[in-house]
């Protein structure tokens, strides 16, 4: 009887261990503006992340343990799959994309208050552009990592909320021996450009988890590139127009013409 009952205690103990884990388990959805491509929706968990992009119509899974990007429609079920150390977001909205991405590293600066969220900032002295990042969601380095490829920012480990770039004042130096008659000695000096901000949060819930949240989609076709999932069928038809236009061929208005 003693046995079973230190049995049955075990039990309870492990259930309500698990049951603990289960209920603590943390999600975020921020919902976010990229200059690129308007509004975005983003599931962030401790060990995954999701992106919505409903402008152009995909979305974006990666999670542990190998973090590969898994880019979908779900309009028209197709599916792209790119490594995790390969994946940046211009693969999707630039059909002529090559896989790079910035290691510069960003300069630790102060810490701030956004939408209440405590953050730390961060400078780029290569683009002269300011970073904040929450300090307060506790999640994977990978979590973090991905939302930078995707949004084009420097590697950081905290999730990305805001990036602005700063007006330039930079020289353009000519090459040696380069003909400056028609420049004149006031063309040399680059024109200040405007602040441009890059992204930028306007909410950040903390929701329950939910597993479905992340859940990678089934029986979805192969698409051949990652621009097949970012590009719309409409801009691909243009884009196919355009380079017909010009005289090189593009598989572009043909796999409009198969998707249909």
């Amino acid at each position: 009887m003693k046995k079973f009952s230190i049995l049955i205690a075990l039990l309870l103990l492990n259930l309500s261990s698990s049951t603990f884990a289960a209920t603590t388990k943390n999600e975020w959805l921020l919902e976010q503006s990229y200059s690129e491509i308007g509004e975005h929706k983003i599931y962030v968990s401790p060990d995954a992340v999701r992106i919505v992009c409903p402008k152009q119509g995909f979305s974006v899974i990666a999670k542990a343990p190998n973090w590969d990007a898994y880019c979908f429609r779900n309009d028209n079920k197709k599916l792209w799959v790119g490594k995790f150390n390969t994946f940046t977001g211009d693969l999707l909205l630039n059909p002529f994309a090559v896989p790079k991405y910035s290691f510069e590293p960003l300069r630790p600066d102060k810490e701030v208050k956004y939408d209440g969220i405590d953050c730390s900032t961060y400078l780029s002295d290569k683009e002269g552009s300011v970073v904040y990042g929450s300090k307060t969601m506790a999640v994977a380095p990978m979590t973090c990592e991905f939302l930078c490829r995707y949004f084009n920012i420097p590697k950081m480990h905290e999730v990305p909320l805001f990036r602005r770039i700063e007006p330039s004042s930079r020289k353009v130096v000519p090459k040696a021996g380069a003909d400056k008659a028609w420049l004149g000695d006031t063309a040399i000096k680059e024109q200040p450009s405007k602040t441009r901000i890059v992204l930028s949060t306007s909410s950040i819930k903390k929701i329950g988890y939910k597993s479905s949240d992340f859940e990678l989609p089934k029986d979805y076709r192969l698409a051949k590139d990652a621009g097949d999932i970012g590009v719309t069928g409409a801009q691909r038809s243009q884009i196919g127009a355009a380079l017909d236009e010009l005289g090189f061929s593009s598989d572009y208005v043909r796999n409009e013409k198969k998707d249909k």
